[in-house]
């Protein structure tokens, strides 16, 4: 992680409001580059430093940060297997993937898990900053790797039977449910109102047999072979 100076990262700094981050990572030189980064750049923030999910899982009942940073390929349980136990305890609390790993079944997995972000290693102080503001205000942070793997993984789901049902704007929308982006979210990034998007997800629900958003994501997307996809319950 490089520790470049950054004038949004300044602001971030001086904005003097307390913020509790928590990184789940086993090792130990990516905490102490961290905690390096806070003391230089967000001397406001606080930094509690986890070297495996299970001490997470544990401590975070006394101590629950306003964000996570997880990685995923550690000892005993995996970071979105810890991601998806965080979330059914804490549904409120952001998690951000911070990960080695790009390719598209490690980022569509860590989605479905419940992450709002993915970031992958090597990245710079001021992304990390940036994307953990974006996810307390409620954004999705996916750095551009992260973006291209899981959009070149679902574009590989032409050939399965539940794509071909949809049509092509209708598989945009299931792109962006994959994303876990609000109705909102969608009509803005599509261009569209979000009572078309309504419409076009109560037609995909039908033609999927599914009656929510997670079961129409796993029937989406359980069919491509080779990708083990978890449904957030």
């Amino acid at each position: 992680m490089q520790r470049e100076k950054h004038s949004s990262e300044k602001g971030i700094a001086a904005a003097g409001i307390p913020v509790r981050i928590a990184l789940v990572d086993d090792d130990q030189s990516v905490h102490q580059a961290m905690h390096c980064i806070f003391r230089e750049l967000a001397k406001d923030w606080m930094l509690d430093s986890y070297l495996d999910g299970q001490q997470a899982l544990q401590s975070m009942r006394s101590a629950q940060p306003q964000a996570i940073l997880m990685d995923i390929l550690m000892p005993g349980i995996s970071g979105i297997e810890c991601t998806s136990k965080l979330k059914v305890l804490y549904p409120n609390i952001p998690i951000i993937m911070f990960s080695a790993r790009t390719d598209a079944e490690a980022v569509i997995n860590s989605m479905m898990a419940g992450a709002c972000g993915y970031l992958t290693k090597p990245v710079s102080a001021s992304k990390i900053l940036l994307a953990l503001k974006k996810a307390i205000e409620g954004s999705m942070v996916l750095c551009q790797t992260a973006e291209k793997a899981m959009l070149d993984g679902l574009h590989t789901l032409g050939r399965s039977s539940a794509v071909t049902l949809l049509t092509s704007r209708e598989q945009e929308i299931m792109a962006c449910v994959c994303r876990r982006l609000s109705n909102k979210e969608i009509a803005e990034f599509l261009g569209i109102s979000a009572a078309t998007v309504h419409a076009h997800l109560s037609k995909i629900f039908k033609k999927l047999n599914a009656h929510s958003r997670a079961e129409a994501i796993r029937k989406y997307l359980g069919e491509r072979k080779g990708l083990t996809v978890k449904a957030k319950q």
